[in-house]
């Protein structure tokens, strides 16, 4: 198999390094990549050739099937990689002849306009969030890979990597570790509470408690602890007089466990990887109990200049029966001058998340 050089792979940190992106944001850190692992490498320049293709501005068609929604409609998007996107979305989904949504996310927060009922939505970007606009509830990376038609591998310090042979491709597997997630569903469930959004709050919670299933049974945390863990999250599920103190105590108590490398979990992402082009054609998404969690699917590849991006692109949620697709009908490249203002009507309802 052919990868690409040392300097090429200094390359591509020095243009990471360039937009200010953590490390934990992208892949492992300088030190911990092995430059001898073609594993590591080629990682490396499938991420390279991805931020390639950037600056985008594009048009499609959108189809959201879910158990609630069967909706389809036109896209436009603009994306700069790894941290800004923005879209528009009209067509079937609109009753009347304006644009029916208009977003723009950064790895930070979010504005989202919803011109079917006049509000304007603001909040932190987190799965929860962009599940509840793009009816997928997956992360920043995910949504960006959907919606560039390209695919951007990111890496921990504490993720192990392995590979195996499929056919014509090379599938990556990433395993990460860490009470990290445990601790992220608490500090949004705490958000969920500050804005008053009560079954979000308690799908956190639950999502919380099922959690800790796999730990407790393969005997990583005590009996006691966990336990513990659990009666305290259900208080605050059934406790209609809850506040932010009994959860700050809760996410402090799962803090503590992770920083004594008591409380940890594992989480398999697999990444199918065409090794004559470099460029993912398929990812899969595992949850705690090895089920597939999320899928994202790339089909009707275009290659310019080295790199490439599909015109088709798949996301699910098989076990929520939630399906996004997404097929681009006219993609530029490199457009300098990309706007990603949002107009905000003064007469709009305005609620933050």
């Amino acid at each position: 198999m052919k990868y690409f050089s040392p300097a090429l792979f200094a390359l591509t940190l020095m243009i990471l390094m360039s937009q200010n992106l953590l490390y934990s944001q992208v892949y492992k850190s300088f030190d911990t990549l092995n430059f001898t692992n073609p594993d590591s490498v080629l990682i490396a320049e499938v991420n390279y050739r991805s931020l390639q293709i950037n600056m985008i501005h594009s048009e499609g068609e959108l189809a959201i099937r879910t158990p609630s929604m069967d909706e389809s409609g036109s896209i436009e998007i603009k994306a700069k990689k790894l941290d800004d996107l923005w879209y528009r979305i009209h067509g079937s989904f609109a009753v009347f002849s304006k644009d029916a949504f208009i977003g723009h996310f950064n790895r930070k927060n979010f504005i989202y306009v919803n011109n079917l009922n006049e509000t304007i939505i603001t909040g932190k970007t987190n799965d929860t969030n962009i599940g509840y606009i793009t009816r997928i509830k997956c992360c920043f990376d995910d949504i960006m890979n959907v919606m560039t038609g390209t695919c951007h591998i990111a890496l921990s310090e504490r993720d192990d990597i392995s590979s195996e042979t499929d056919g014509s491709e090379t599938v990556i597997t990433v395993k990460s570790y860490g009470g990290k997630d445990l601790k992220d569903t608490l500090i949004l469930a705490k958000e969920m509470l500050e804005n008053g959004r009560t079954e979000e709050l308690v799908n956190s919670l639950n999502e919380f408690i099922r959690m800790l299933e796999e730990p407790l049974k393969k005997n990583i945390l005590e009996q006691t602890k966990g336990l513990d863990l659990i009666e305290r999250a259900k208080l605050l599920i059934d406790d209609s007089a809850r506040d932010k103190s009994m959860i700050s105590s809760l996410i402090e108590s799962v803090d503590s466990l992770g920083r004594a490398g008591i409380l940890t979990s594992e989480k398999i992402r697999k990444y199918w990887i065409n090794r004559n082009e470099y460029l993912v054609t398929k990812y899969i998404q595992y949850n705690d109990k090895k089920e597939v969690y999320l899928s994202v699917e790339f089909f009707n590849f275009v290659n310019t200049a080295g790199a490439s991006y599909a015109k088709k692109i798949i996301i699910q949620r098989p076990a929520k029966r939630e399906k996004l697709t997404l097929i681009l009908t006219s993609v530029r490249l490199n457009q300098s001058n990309l706007s990603f203002r949002v107009e905000l009507p003064s007469d709009y309802r305005r609620v933050k998340w």
